[in-house]
């Protein structure tokens, strides 16, 4: 007998018309919370390459995703917190953000 998949519930507010203005909270740990992206050296963080890419992949998301802004509250060691914050530009779109991504216009 095939196992049965756990029923989730929606992490989205019902009802809630996210196309509208405003700011989302995201927080993106490791697993087990480890130290993937760096070290503590002399109290400050020192990021190792693959802290350096999540870094600058998460600084540049507005150069290729023009209908975001971000801003990085913290990038630690094992997680890093801030804001995506859907633009007016956003309006402009007449399809999916991941419409144009296939379509290689982002």
């Amino acid at each position: 007998m095939p196992k049965k998949k756990p029923q989730r519930k929606s992490p989205h507010l019902q009802g809630y018309d996210y196309t509208q203005e405003g700011a989302y909270f995201v927080t993106i740990c490791t697993h087990l919370r480890q130290h993937r992206f760096g070290e503590i050296i002399n109290d400050e963080i020192a990021l190792n390459p693959l802290g350096q890419i999540a870094y600058d992949e998460m600084t540049k998301l507005p150069s290729r995703r023009h209908f975001v802004d971000v801003d990085l509250a913290y990038f630690a060691i094992g997680l890093f917190l801030g804001t995506i914050t859907p633009n007016r530009r956003l309006a402009s779109f007449h399809c999916s953000p991941m419409c144009e991504y296939d379509s290689g216009r982002v």
